[in-house]
């Protein structure tokens, strides 16, 4: 390790803009990269790694962010059908919707009706009720004309699945 930054001498160029640097007092990449392999103390290796980790996150962050931009902008999506209403499942439903799977699922038809892609993570507790909203999603999919899968991570939850939807879907 001596070799090669003996070698790079104090000569890498700055990637993160001086003023984050200062902002976030952060050491300059060639102090970071001195110490993170040879940190006078303790204190000296816990900068550079914030520095270093700091830079890996803003990086990350600014790629997603760059693809985000790109592909809200040039890529075209499927407008599903506005004819094609949530709350006919809904309203089929044996239980209430919480609030929180109402306000996403609002989200969703908003976004399946634009012209532009969706992508959408959608994430929370087991037994939260994540599958009823792709579910109910799915079905304006159907019914707008293309097709739909969900996966699964087991063949029986896969079959627990496609069980409780065959008998949900028999009056929509």
């Amino acid at each position: 390790m001596e070799n090669a930054l003996s070698l790079v001498d104090n000569k890498l160029e700055e990637t993160i803009p001086e003023y984050i640097v200062n902002e976030y007092n952060l050491p300059n990449i060639n102090e970071a990269i001195n110490k993170i392999h040879f940190p006078s103390d303790f204190k000296d290796f816990e900068s550079a790694r914030r520095r270093l980790v700091f830079e890996e996150l803003l990086s990350m962050q600014l790629a997603l962010l760059s693809l985000k931009n790109k592909y809200s902008k040039e890529e075209k999506g499927i407008q599903f059908s506005k004819e094609a209403n949530m709350s006919d499942v809904i309203n089929e439903l044996p239980f209430k919707l919480t609030k929180a799977q109402l306000r996403v699922l609002e989200e969703i038809d908003n976004d399946m009706e634009k012209s532009k892609p969706m992508n959408r993570l959608l994430q929370g507790d087991v037994g939260s009720g994540k599958t009823v909203v792709a579910i109910i999603a799915a079905y304006k999919a159907v019914k707008s004309g293309y097709q739909m899968a969900i996966m699964a991570p087991t063949a029986i939850l896969a079959a627990q699945h496609m069980e409780g939807f065959s008998r949900g879907f028999r009056k929509v």
